[in-house]
């Protein structure tokens, strides 16, 4: 799992669909395809509408992971982000 920066570019595979409601906001997620140094490659794309924003004052985040879906939900893997970068 990775944030998304203002940097890293993608192109949607598929349209944005909620996938609920986590601790911390509502997640929505997507199939993107990622283009870097010349290799491309796809993932999900994982956006979290926050309730309260980040302390840079963000609204929201995005995450991109290879994990299946079928292992980890969109809310799981927002979830485990955030738990992540809580615990560092």
């Amino acid at each position: 799992m990775i944030r998304q920066h203002g940097g890293l570019g993608y192109k949607p595979v598929d349209e944005l669909h909620p996938v609920g409601l986590c601790e911390t906001g509502t997640a929505f997620e997507q199939q993107v395809q990622i283009v870097h140094e010349g290799r491309s490659f796809q993932c999900r794309r994982i956006l979290v509408k926050l309730i309260r924003p980040t302390r840079d004052q963000e609204w929201e985040i995005a995450i991109y992971t290879n994990l299946a879906s079928i292992d980890a939900s969109g809310i799981l893997v927002a979830e485990l982000y955030q738990e992540q970068v809580i615990t560092i």
